[in-house]
């Protein structure tokens, strides 16, 4: 039990298909995380519609959404998402080999990060995806057309959701901003 060893333990998330594991269940379990000061992720909204995404917010009073393709079909969801700062974990790659997107081109995260929602990208299981953080970066670039500063902004925002504290946070900030500075001079 977490409770008796909190050592490195950060955060709770739910994984796998939503369809057939709803978020709704798992109630409890991160209530009670919550009030072990735990933060609260789910997959919500890539096997399901924005629903799933809904109650992962109402039931699991998440912080991160991974995946949460299927937002943009609910422009009231697109909305909250927006103004509550509640990161999604963007996958590309995954949601092209699963089948959730048709191709990169059709992926919601340029849509998104133009909406100015809080997104970041995630290679989520690189070995199974057979991808990696840079080719994320460099189909971003070549297939959705995101600048060099635009994935220098997707960085920070991953700063931004990272679970660390603020100290650690500006110290990764300046640390980004010093190399991207040097990278484009």
């Amino acid at each position: 039990m977490i409770e008796n060893k909190p050592d490195n333990i950060i955060s709770i998330d739910l994984g796998g298909n939503e369809a057939q594991d709803p978020p709704g269940p798992f109630a409890e379990p991160y209530k009670r995380a919550s009030t072990m000061g735990l933060h609260r992720v789910a997959h919500a909204g890539e096997a399901s519609g924005p629903d799933s995404i809904w109650e992962a917010i109402r039931s699991l009073d998440v912080e991160r959404i991974g995946h949460g393709v299927t937002a943009r079909q609910d422009p009231e969801l697109v909305e909250y998402l927006k103004r509550e700062r509640i990161a999604i974990e963007m996958c590309p790659m995954s949601n092209l080999r699963t089948g959730v997107v048709p191709s990169i081109k059709e992926h919601p995260i340029r849509e998104y990060f133009d909406l100015g929602l809080l997104v970041t990208v995630s290679s989520d299981d690189p070995s199974l995806f057979h991808t990696d953080m840079n080719n994320e970066y460099i189909q971003l670039h070549q297939q959705l057309g995101f600048t060099v500063p635009e994935l220098f902004q997707i960085s920070m925002n991953g700063i931004d959701a990272a679970f660390l504290d603020e100290e650690i946070k500006s110290q990764l900030r300046s640390s980004f901003l010093s190399e991207y500075n040097r990278i484009i001079e």
